[in-house]
């Protein structure tokens, strides 16, 4: 899958960096669509995931904070309701970040 090898990629870049040691802050979000409870516990299991394949990657744990933003920052805005062509158009608005701290 190409969004394995790309984290795989981001973690290896992670473990070169000599700033990773004073710790990294995963960020995920959602869609609009569902509600906004949802949405939260969506977004925090994404950056939970993230943060269990960095450090299967040999990210030390201890150095990663998460947080699940639910729909907060949307990069594209779709209109109209739960539809096929709306949920490929909001897609890229379920991602994660990674930021150093």
């Amino acid at each position: 899958e190409a969004g394995r090898t790309k984290l795989a990629a981001l973690a290896k870049q992670l473990q070169e960096d000599s700033n990773t040691q004073k710790g990294l802050k995963v960020s995920a979000y959602t869609d609009r669509l569902g509600s906004d409870a949802y949405n939260q516990k969506l977004s925090f299991k994404r950056a939970e995931t993230i943060k269990a394949f960095l450090v299967s990657q040999g990210i030390a744990e201890n150095l990663i904070t998460i947080e699940g933003l639910g729909a907060a920052k949307p990069l594209v805005n779709c209109p109209g309701s739960k539809s096929a062509a709306t949920i490929a158009c909001l897609a890229p608005n379920r991602r994660f970040e990674v930021s150093l701290k």
